[in-house]
């Protein structure tokens, strides 16, 4: 069932069309395994694709610092 949601803006016209353009294999593919096709992300040209920014490791780190924190002094208890 589809919910909006405010990350993702809603197309102002309900009738608009996606397309996306593949060669002719793909689409073959697509109709005969009833699937998508996904490339490996390391085999893609962008060195960065699928890796996380430095910001986001910073704060997992620092995430996982409280979490292990509240692990310690709820052991104290």
């Amino acid at each position: 069932m589809y919910k909006d949601h405010p990350a993702f803006r809603k197309p102002t016209d309900s009738n608009i069309s996606l397309w996306r353009y593949q060669d002719m294999a793909r689409l073959v593919s697509l109709l005969e395994y009833k699937s998508l096709y996904f490339c490996r992300s390391d085999l893609l040209p962008d060195k960065f694709e699928g890796s996380l920014p430095k910001g986001n490791i910073q704060h997992r780190r620092e995430v996982s610092m409280k979490l292990m924190q509240n692990v310690d002094s709820f052991r104290e208890f």
